[in-house]
Parts: structure tokens; sequence; C-alpha cells
């Protein structure tokens, strides 16, 4: 029987191993049949949240809803606060989409969604908003940029909260949430599909507000469309959603968290093997890190380009043939870079044969 690919695809990504586990016991506790206004589906839902708050550190104020995907949060969170301005920071493919989508909601002006752009290359300092005369009422951050392996540090995040105090701050943590210790002092909406650093199959996405989140859509009060920031926060209070959820997901979701060490541990570790890829790559004759400025570097997802842009599919063809599958580059990067996901559930291991493999590439 062949053996299970090694994969460092940064989404769908590899899935704890104890997944297997989890999905037999769902099945044969009848998990795949429950109705979602059931008492047994919302102890599940208390699970998920508990787990968040003794794990990824989520203060206890704070509300999560699920939903099916970080792409769907771009929309519920541009038609909930729609009558706000949105200032909107991005290098990156993902972040630029979130943009583009909230630019392009119905009775929105132009005018009423605004970015701020820099090369990934380039380090963000605050200087870029210095001649910036408009008042931002919501500020989104694509925090960690799957496209191309930046991100924006919560130091950074935090300063430009302190320029603009009264708006909201959205982060889209897509591939952070599960790997990278979140700022919620400066962090009013948050959003992440859960196939990434969460380690679980593709079909859900968490979506978490902040008191204050949740007080501005109750002001604006915008239900145009069904799954709005209100409707999903009022069925919440009763531990339900607003559809017929991904319950056999929801459950995995609370397994996992079962099963991970608090956040603080699992950054730390993720900081020191990403520092140890991106050297190892710094030295390599072939290849080398995308991400020059160490400032943007993400620890998550690492991204790799080669000094002749032959070799990144080569080595693709090379990885695939021994069971190695590597990210494909992304948008414009498609064809000169590949991407390497150093997500918790990935093990050192998997790690060692990676560097392995190229320690041998010629």
């Amino acid at each position: 029987m062949q053996r299970t690919p090694i994969t460092f695809y940064p989404g769908p990504a590899k899935i704890y191993p104890q997944i297997a586990q989890f999905w037999y016991e769902a099945y044969q506790e009848g998990i795949l049949s429950i109705n979602h206004r059931s008492s047994e589906f919302e102890q599940i839902y208390q699970k998920v949240v508990v787990g968040f708050r003794q794990k990824l550190n989520l203060p206890s104020n704070y509300h999560l809803f699920f939903v099916s995907s970080a792409t769907e949060c771009w929309q519920i969170i541009a038609q909930s606060y729609k009558n706000l301005a949105f200032l909107h920071f991005f290098c990156g493919s993902f972040g630029e989409k979130w943009y583009k989508v909230s630019q392009q909601i119905p009775d929105r002006q132009a005018s009423e969604t605004d970015f701020v752009c820099w090369g990934f290359n380039q380090p963000l300092s605050l200087e870029i908003l210095k001649n910036y005369k408009k008042i931002p009422q919501l500020i989104a951050f694509c925090q960690n940029e799957t496209a191309n392996g930046t991100c924006v540090s919560f130091e950074i995040i935090a300063h430009v909260h302190q320029k603009f105090p009264e708006a909201l701050i959205a982060l889209d943590l897509t591939s952070s949430l599960g790997g990278v210790s979140i700022d919620w002092q400066h962090t009013d909406i948050a959003f992440a599909s859960v196939q990434k650093c969460l380690g679980l199959p593709a079909g859900l996405a968490v979506l978490i507000c902040s008191p204050k989140a949740i007080e501005k859509a109750q002001v604006l009060g915008q239900r145009n469309y069904y799954n709005n920031i209100l409707n999903l926060y009022e069925n919440a209070q009763k531990w339900q959603t607003t559809h017929t959820p991904n319950v056999m997901n929801i459950f995995l979701l609370s397994k996992v968290l079962e099963i991970l060490p608090n956040i603080l541990q699992t950054q730390a570790m993720l900081e020191v093997r990403a520092t140890d890829l991106y050297n190892f790559f710094e030295t390599h004759p072939l290849f080398q890190p995308l991400i020059t400025a160490k400032s943007n570097r993400s620890a998550t997802v690492i991204a790799i380009t080669a000094l002749q842009e032959k070799n990144i599919e080569k080595s693709r063809i090379l990885a695939k043939s021994q069971n190695i599958i590597l990210g494909k580059g992304y948008g414009g990067l498609k064809n000169s870079t590949f991407r390497i996901a150093n997500f918790p559930q990935i093990d050192a291991q998997e790690i060692a044969l990676l560097k392995d493999f190229f320690a041998n590439f010629s």
C-alpha cells in the first residue's frame, strides 16, 4: 500500500493524525446525524468556545460564530458594516481580494473603501500613514498573507490602532490562527478557515467579534443580508447557528482543541522551526526565501524562489515522486515560487525529510 504523501501545501493542509480517531468517535456516537438545534450540538459549540479561551487565549467577553469559509467572512463584514469607512492594509493577493469584496458591496461608495499597499519586501512602517488625512472606521489587515508568505506584526497593528482608536480592527487570520498568538487587545473582528493551522478538513470557518464590534453592528442595524453579524450573534446566544452548519467539522474542532497545548507554546515551536527553514534556504545554492525583509516574514507560510525558475517546477515534480507535496506558488508568483506550510500538525520528522530532499537536490 502506498504511504500517505507528506504534504506541505498551505491549505487545505495536513490534518492532525488524531482526526481519524475523532471521526470514528463521531460516527459511533451518532454525531453525524444530530440536529443542529439540539442540546447535543449546543454542547459541542460550547466546548469549542471553551477550547478557544483555554488554548488560544480568547477573552471571555468575545463571541465566536461558525460560517463556511474565510472568504464568506469578507462579505459578512463588508455587508454588516457597510456604512463605515474602510481602510485595508495588504501586500498580497488575498488581502487585495478582501479589499475588492469590500469595495463591491451594493450601495457602498468607492470612496468609503480605501487601501494601503506596499511591496512584500518593503518593511511596513507607520510612515506610510504620515500624509493620510481620512479617519477610517474599520481597519482591515490580512495579518498573514498565504499567497506570498508575509505577515503584519501585532506591534504594527497596535500602533495603527493607537493612531485610530475609535476604529474597529479586523484581521484575516486564515493562515495564522492556531499557529500564532493573537493580540486580542487590538483585535475586534477576526476570522480563519480551519484547514490550515487548525489542522482540520476544509469546509468551516470561525468568525470572532469583540464587544465593541457587536455594539457597532447593533448601532448600524444592518439586517439586509441573512448571514449578518447581528443574526450570527443572536443565534450564538443560544449556542446555535444561522444555518445548518458543518457539524462534523465543529465536533472535530472541539476535539482538536482538547489535545493542543497553549498557543504560546505552539508559537514558540513554530518560530524556532521557521528560523531554521529560512536559514537553511538562505544558504542553499539553488533556492532562497522570497521574503528578504525579515520583519515581513511569516512563521507559518514560507515562500521560496529559485535562482533559476526552472528549478521551481523541477523541485515540485521530483518531490512528488518521493511522496512530498510542495505548495504551488499563488497568483503572479505561481511559476516562480513554491510555498511550505509550517503548521503545528506537521511534525519534526517531516521537516527533516523536507530538508534532506533539498539538501540532495541538484
